[in-house]
């Protein structure tokens, strides 16, 4: 295998780290097609098991990084989705202390104190 292909090979894959850490999301289309690309050309040659663990431990690091990512994009919709439920919903205590919901029909609800 030739250096420069693994070494090619490894900035990509440190590329779309720096997309992956600087909330760049919408980037990493355009590396999975660039990485299958990639792929393709170092599975044509002959890859050494120092080549191969390189490209593992930075594909793992990339799977982390995306998992975190995916986890913090759907604990932020959760959040959001918590706040926009206050927004619609006033939740008061019945007269036998439990709570009762009352869907706010508009909001014209003044929460000034």
């Amino acid at each position: 295998m030739q250096q420069n292909e693994i070494d090619a090979f490894c900035d990509l894959l440190d590329q779309e780290r720096d997309a992956i850490i600087a909330g760049h999301l919408d980037r990493l289309p355009n590396f999975s097609d660039r990485k299958i690309n990639a792929f393709d050309t170092l599975k044509s040659q002959d890859a050494t098991s120092h080549h191969i663990k390189i490209a593992q431990d930075r594909l793992t690091r990339n799977a982390t990084l995306l998992k975190a990512a995916i986890d913090g994009v759907q604990a932020a919709q959760s959040r959001i989705a918590a706040l926009d439920d206050v927004h619609k919903t006033l939740r008061v205590y019945s007269a036998d202390g439990q709570i009762s919901p009352h869907v706010n029909a508009t909001s014209t609800l003044n929460k000034q104190s």
